[in-house]
């Protein structure tokens, strides 16, 4: 059967969230993440780098008589650098997510998922931080 898209998203999730909390735990670049419709409040963090990953699992379709089931599902991740901190701080944090996902092949269920699209980096409003927005598509088969 198919992965859910529970189980998509929590696979593409999964580099960022903690060992201890059933993640990979791959993720180093900043020492704070956010995830999408959890409240975080930022001024814990000190005025420190940060990331926020959503991951929307995206959507499936019948492709053939065999009831194969293609889809897709988009991961977007937003690094947050202090105001003055400049354009590379926050590229560099971008290039270590696009990194984690670059060329990489997820499984979830019986569903396998592989990075297709990786966007070039856009700068996002302001408000306090130097944002800098990526969104990565994958194929899930």
């Amino acid at each position: 059967m198919a992965a859910t898209y529970e189980q998509v998203e929590a696979a593409l999730l999964a580099p960022f969230v903690p060992i201890v909390d059933g993640g990979l735990g791959e993720w180093t670049a900043t020492n704070y993440v956010t995830y999408e419709n959890t409240d975080s409040d930022t001024e814990d963090f000190g005025g420190s780098p940060w990331v926020m990953v959503e991951v929307n699992g995206g959507n499936r379709s019948t492709v053939d008589m065999s009831k194969t089931r293609i889809g897709s599902a988009t991961v977007f991740i937003a690094a947050h650098v202090p105001q003055g901190w400049g354009k590379a701080a926050a590229r560099t944090i971008i290039d270590a997510a696009i990194a984690i996902y670059e060329g990489r092949i997820f499984t979830a269920g019986t569903s396998t998922i592989k990075e297709y699209n990786i966007s070039r980096p856009v700068q996002l409003p302001s408000d306090g931080w130097y944002k800098l927005a990526i969104q990565i598509s994958f194929n899930v088969f």
